[in-house]
Protein backbone atom coordinates (compact mmCIF):
# COMPACT_ATOMS: atom_id res chain seq x y z
CA UNK A 1 0.00 0.00 0.00
CA UNK A 2 1.11 3.60 -0.96
CA UNK A 3 1.61 5.66 2.08
CA UNK A 4 3.05 9.24 2.24
CA UNK A 5 3.99 10.75 5.63
CA UNK A 6 4.28 14.87 5.96
CA UNK A 7 7.28 13.13 8.39
CA UNK A 8 8.91 12.14 5.25
CA UNK A 9 8.20 13.81 2.35
CA UNK A 10 8.00 18.22 1.60
CA UNK A 11 5.39 19.96 1.07
CA UNK A 12 6.68 20.42 -2.68
CA UNK A 13 6.99 17.06 -3.07
CA UNK A 14 3.49 15.96 -1.78
CA UNK A 15 1.84 18.58 -4.26
CA UNK A 16 4.37 17.07 -7.08
CA UNK A 17 2.78 13.99 -6.71
CA UNK A 18 -0.74 15.23 -6.11
CA UNK A 19 -0.25 18.03 -9.18
CA UNK A 20 -1.17 15.81 -12.14
CA UNK A 21 -2.94 12.79 -10.41
CA UNK A 22 -5.67 11.68 -12.02
CA UNK A 23 -6.47 8.40 -9.78
CA UNK A 24 -5.19 8.11 -6.40
CA UNK A 25 -5.16 4.67 -4.27
CA UNK A 26 -3.53 6.18 -1.32
CA UNK A 27 -3.32 6.79 2.52
CA UNK A 28 -1.74 10.75 2.72
CA UNK A 29 -1.07 12.02 6.07
CA UNK A 30 -0.58 15.75 6.77
CA UNK A 31 -0.21 15.77 10.66
CA UNK A 32 1.88 18.56 13.05
CA UNK A 33 3.50 20.03 9.87
CA UNK A 34 3.97 23.26 8.65
CA UNK A 35 2.47 22.80 5.22
CA UNK A 36 -0.09 25.07 4.00
CA UNK A 37 -2.12 23.48 1.36
CA UNK A 38 -2.30 20.43 -0.57
CA UNK A 39 -3.85 21.33 -4.52
CA UNK A 40 -5.29 17.86 -6.34
CA UNK A 41 -6.34 19.92 -8.90
CA UNK A 42 -6.97 17.17 -11.48
CA UNK A 43 -8.02 14.22 -9.27
CA UNK A 44 -11.52 12.37 -10.59
CA UNK A 45 -11.40 9.22 -8.16
CA UNK A 46 -9.84 9.01 -4.22
CA UNK A 47 -9.60 5.93 -2.63
CA UNK A 48 -7.89 5.02 1.09
CA UNK A 49 -5.03 2.87 0.79
CA UNK A 50 -6.51 0.26 3.45
CA UNK A 51 -9.98 -0.15 4.39
CA UNK A 52 -10.60 1.88 7.54
CA UNK A 53 -7.91 4.43 6.98
CA UNK A 54 -8.74 7.80 5.31
CA UNK A 55 -7.10 8.65 2.19
CA UNK A 56 -6.26 12.08 2.71
CA UNK A 57 -5.70 12.81 6.72
CA UNK A 58 -4.89 16.70 7.51
CA UNK A 59 -5.18 17.04 11.30
CA UNK A 60 -3.32 19.39 13.86
CA UNK A 61 -1.54 21.54 11.32
CA UNK A 62 -0.96 25.83 12.42
CA UNK A 63 -0.15 26.88 9.27
CA UNK A 64 -2.95 24.80 6.80
CA UNK A 65 -4.80 26.85 4.77
CA UNK A 66 -5.93 24.76 1.73
CA UNK A 67 -6.97 21.58 0.57
CA UNK A 68 -8.09 21.65 -3.01
CA UNK A 69 -9.76 18.88 -4.75
CA UNK A 70 -12.68 18.68 -7.05
CA UNK A 71 -16.01 18.75 -5.61
CA UNK A 72 -16.68 15.99 -8.63
CA UNK A 73 -13.99 13.25 -7.08
CA UNK A 74 -15.79 9.66 -7.41
CA UNK A 75 -15.34 7.69 -4.03
CA UNK A 76 -16.54 4.56 -2.94
CA UNK A 77 -20.20 5.03 -0.81
CA UNK A 78 -20.06 4.89 2.80
CA UNK A 79 -16.37 5.54 2.82
CA UNK A 80 -13.89 8.11 5.18
CA UNK A 81 -12.00 9.11 2.93
CA UNK A 82 -10.96 12.86 4.42
CA UNK A 83 -9.93 13.12 7.93
CA UNK A 84 -9.80 17.05 8.11
CA UNK A 85 -9.75 18.64 12.17
CA UNK A 86 -7.37 21.57 14.04
CA UNK A 87 -6.27 23.17 11.64
CA UNK A 88 -7.06 27.02 12.80
CA UNK A 89 -6.05 28.45 9.53
CA UNK A 90 -8.07 26.43 7.19
CA UNK A 91 -11.18 28.46 6.06
CA UNK A 92 -14.64 27.79 8.20
CA UNK A 93 -16.29 27.77 4.44
CA UNK A 94 -13.88 25.67 3.08
CA UNK A 95 -14.38 23.03 5.64
CA UNK A 96 -17.90 23.39 5.68
CA UNK A 97 -17.78 22.78 1.66
CA UNK A 98 -15.60 19.38 2.22
CA UNK A 99 -18.44 18.52 5.16
CA UNK A 100 -21.15 18.36 2.57
CA UNK A 101 -18.68 16.61 0.23
CA UNK A 102 -18.24 13.85 2.84
CA UNK A 103 -21.08 13.78 4.91
CA UNK A 104 -19.52 10.40 6.87
CA UNK A 105 -15.90 11.76 7.10
CA UNK A 106 -14.72 13.16 10.32
CA UNK A 107 -13.94 16.95 9.24
CA UNK A 108 -14.46 19.45 11.99
CA UNK A 109 -13.40 23.31 12.45
CA UNK A 110 -12.97 23.75 16.32
CA UNK A 111 -15.26 26.85 16.49
CA UNK A 112 -15.41 28.53 19.49
CA UNK A 113 -14.47 25.45 21.72
CA UNK A 114 -17.47 23.88 20.55
CA UNK A 115 -19.81 26.94 21.25
CA UNK A 116 -22.63 27.33 18.71
CA UNK A 117 -23.56 30.45 16.90
CA UNK A 118 -24.94 32.72 19.90
CA UNK A 119 -24.59 34.68 22.82
CA UNK A 120 -22.53 32.63 25.95
CA UNK A 121 -21.89 33.65 29.33
CA UNK A 122 -17.93 33.82 30.77
CA UNK A 123 -18.95 30.61 32.64
CA UNK A 124 -19.92 29.00 29.09
CA UNK A 125 -16.65 30.14 27.31
CA UNK A 126 -14.59 28.69 30.33
CA UNK A 127 -16.22 25.47 30.72
CA UNK A 128 -16.27 24.94 26.93
CA UNK A 129 -12.40 26.52 26.19
CA UNK A 130 -10.22 24.99 28.93
CA UNK A 131 -8.16 22.33 27.84
CA UNK A 132 -8.79 22.93 24.38
CA UNK A 133 -5.69 23.40 22.34
CA UNK A 134 -7.36 25.43 19.27
CA UNK A 135 -9.35 28.46 21.14
CA UNK A 136 -11.00 30.19 17.61
CA UNK A 137 -14.78 31.89 17.75
CA UNK A 138 -16.99 30.98 14.99
CA UNK A 139 -17.12 33.00 11.31
CA UNK A 140 -17.79 36.41 12.36
CA UNK A 141 -17.71 36.36 16.20
CA UNK A 142 -15.41 37.20 19.04
CA UNK A 143 -13.93 35.33 21.83
CA UNK A 144 -12.69 38.07 25.04
CA UNK A 145 -11.96 37.75 28.54
CA UNK A 146 -11.40 40.12 31.27
CA UNK A 147 -10.05 39.68 34.47
CA UNK A 148 -13.33 42.28 35.14
CA UNK A 149 -15.71 39.01 34.74
CA UNK A 150 -13.29 35.20 34.71
CA UNK A 151 -10.73 34.61 37.60
CA UNK A 152 -7.09 34.17 36.96
CA UNK A 153 -7.74 30.34 37.70
CA UNK A 154 -10.25 30.80 34.62
CA UNK A 155 -8.05 32.49 32.84
CA UNK A 156 -5.05 30.29 32.55
CA UNK A 157 -7.41 26.81 32.82
CA UNK A 158 -8.23 28.32 29.03
CA UNK A 159 -4.56 29.17 28.15
CA UNK A 160 -3.14 25.84 30.12
CA UNK A 161 -3.19 23.62 26.90
CA UNK A 162 -3.80 26.15 24.14
CA UNK A 163 -1.57 25.11 20.98
CA UNK A 164 -3.80 28.41 18.89
CA UNK A 165 -5.97 31.21 20.25
CA UNK A 166 -7.62 33.72 18.47
CA UNK A 167 -8.63 36.33 21.35
CA UNK A 168 -8.67 39.26 23.15
CA UNK A 169 -7.63 38.93 27.02
CA UNK A 170 -6.82 41.80 29.31
CA UNK A 171 -5.93 41.65 32.91
CA UNK A 172 -6.00 44.97 33.68
CA UNK A 173 -6.08 46.79 37.46
CA UNK A 174 -6.53 43.49 39.00
CA UNK A 175 -5.08 40.94 41.47
CA UNK A 176 -3.94 38.97 39.28
CA UNK A 177 -0.62 36.80 39.97
CA UNK A 178 0.27 35.32 36.68
CA UNK A 179 -0.86 34.19 32.80
CA UNK A 180 0.25 31.15 31.95
CA UNK A 181 0.22 30.22 28.18
CA UNK A 182 3.19 27.22 27.91
CA UNK A 183 2.10 25.38 24.54
CA UNK A 184 1.08 28.61 23.06
CA UNK A 185 2.33 28.91 19.35
CA UNK A 186 0.04 30.87 17.20
CA UNK A 187 -1.87 33.68 18.49
CA UNK A 188 -4.29 36.43 16.71
CA UNK A 189 -6.27 39.57 17.67
CA UNK A 190 -10.11 38.99 18.06
CA UNK A 191 -10.03 41.95 15.80
CA UNK A 192 -7.34 44.46 14.09
CA UNK A 193 -5.32 46.95 15.66
CA UNK A 194 -5.93 45.12 18.95
CA UNK A 195 -3.43 43.16 20.82
CA UNK A 196 -4.91 40.16 21.87
CA UNK A 197 -3.19 40.25 25.28
CA UNK A 198 -3.19 42.89 27.07
CA UNK A 199 -2.25 43.30 31.07
CA UNK A 200 -1.64 46.74 32.17
CA UNK A 201 -1.20 47.96 35.71
CA UNK A 202 -1.74 44.66 38.03
CA UNK A 203 0.18 45.11 41.38
CA UNK A 204 1.06 41.60 42.24
CA UNK A 205 1.18 40.25 38.43
CA UNK A 206 4.53 38.35 38.74
CA UNK A 207 4.48 35.59 36.11
CA UNK A 208 3.77 36.04 32.44
CA UNK A 209 4.41 32.72 30.93
CA UNK A 210 4.83 32.25 26.64
CA UNK A 211 6.00 29.32 25.19
CA UNK A 212 9.12 30.18 23.61
CA UNK A 213 7.97 28.81 20.17
CA UNK A 214 5.35 31.37 19.90
CA UNK A 215 4.78 32.62 16.02
CA UNK A 216 5.32 36.43 15.59
CA UNK A 217 4.22 37.55 12.01
CA UNK A 218 6.05 41.18 11.74
CA UNK A 219 3.73 44.13 11.52
CA UNK A 220 1.41 43.12 14.41
CA UNK A 221 1.84 44.08 17.95
CA UNK A 222 0.05 40.74 19.46
CA UNK A 223 0.66 41.89 23.13
CA UNK A 224 0.97 45.15 25.59
CA UNK A 225 2.14 44.80 28.80
CA UNK A 226 3.29 47.52 30.90
CA UNK A 227 2.88 48.74 34.40
CA UNK A 228 3.32 45.25 36.22
CA UNK A 229 5.52 46.41 38.72
CA UNK A 230 6.46 42.55 40.16
CA UNK A 231 7.25 41.31 36.77
CA UNK A 232 11.03 41.29 36.47
CA UNK A 233 12.90 42.94 33.83
CA UNK A 234 14.57 39.85 32.53
CA UNK A 235 11.00 38.46 32.12
CA UNK A 236 9.78 41.86 29.99
CA UNK A 237 13.00 41.44 27.96
CA UNK A 238 12.23 37.81 26.87
CA UNK A 239 8.63 39.16 26.19
CA UNK A 240 9.94 41.95 24.03
CA UNK A 241 12.18 38.81 22.34
CA UNK A 242 9.20 37.59 20.89
CA UNK A 243 7.04 40.48 19.98
CA UNK A 244 9.96 43.18 19.31
CA UNK A 245 6.89 45.67 17.96
CA UNK A 246 5.25 45.20 21.08
CA UNK A 247 4.41 47.51 23.68
CA UNK A 248 6.54 45.36 26.62
CA UNK A 249 7.93 47.89 29.52
CA UNK A 250 7.87 48.28 33.26
CA UNK A 251 6.73 51.54 33.56
CA UNK A 252 2.36 52.35 32.70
Amino acid sequence: MLVISSEKVTEKEMNALCSKAVYMEICIEITRSSFKELRCPHLRELRPCQLGRPAIKIVNNMNFELLQIPPTVIYKRNTRILEISEDPRMPTALINRYKKFCKQCKITANLGCGLTKRTYSDAEMVAACAGKTIIKPAEGYMLVMSSDTISEAEMNAVCSKAVYMEICITIKASQFRSLKCPHLRQLKSCKPGVPAIRIIGNPNMSTISISKTLIYHRGTRMLEIRGNPKVSAKSLETLRRLCPECVIRAKA
